[in-house]
């Protein structure tokens, strides 16, 4: 007798599990269904002042991070802004394979400052502005949180973390490049 219960109770396991396993993978699915597919990088674009930029997907990173120069914090109206200058990389079509770059000067109103640790020997932290900034992804724009750094050291001028990644509803394919054709006179902001 007790071993009927044992099979009973086994079966009974088993059939659970494999029921738990298949909704898990339904699930996972249809989460993706209404999600935009980024490659591990893409095109990105500023309306307000025409600068595009590359921007690498980092879902290590929570926030997203800009190549900024000239970092200068200001008070306006009782709140503390920051101006900055962004480069923005483009290639103009006629002369395909000459790079313009184009200083673009920003002023925002600081949203936070953020502590960033070094992971190298002998680094203290950073500290760093957070803004907000309209960034278009493929035809898609957002307001996203951004924080202003130097990253003339890397090879992308922006950096997306998570929050950015999920503000603009994606799943990242890190086998692709490129997934998100930037359309800079059609953008939905959703």
């Amino acid at each position: 007798m007790n071993y009927s219960k044992f099979i009973l109770v086994l079966f009974t396991l088993l059939f659970n599990f494999c029921l738990y396993s298949k909704e898990t993978k339904v699930n996972q699915a249809l989460n993706c269904q209404n999600k935009e597919i980024f490659g591990r990088i893409e095109k990105g674009f500023i309306k307000s002042v025409d600068a595009k930029f590359t921007i690498k997907m980092d879902t290590g990173a929570k926030i997203a991070s800009l190549d900024v120069k000239k970092l200068v914090y200001f008070t306006k109206n009782n709140e503390k802004w920051v101006r900055f200058t962004i480069t923005s990389r483009a290639k103009r079509k006629k002369l395909h394979k000459i790079l313009i770059k184009t200083d673009v000067n920003f002023e925002r109103p600081i949203l936070d400052i953020i502590t960033i640790k070094k992971h190298f020997k002998n680094q203290k932290v950073d500290q760093r502005p957070v803004v907000n900034l309209d960034i278009q992804v493929g035809n898609v724009t957002k307001t996203i949180a951004v924080n202003l750094v130097s990253r003339k050291n890397f090879l992308y001028p922006m950096l997306f973390g998570r929050t950015a990644i999920n503000e603009f509803k994606a799943v990242i394919d890190p086998q692709k490049k490129f997934v998100q054709k930037l359309n800079i006179n059609s953008d939905t902001s959703k």
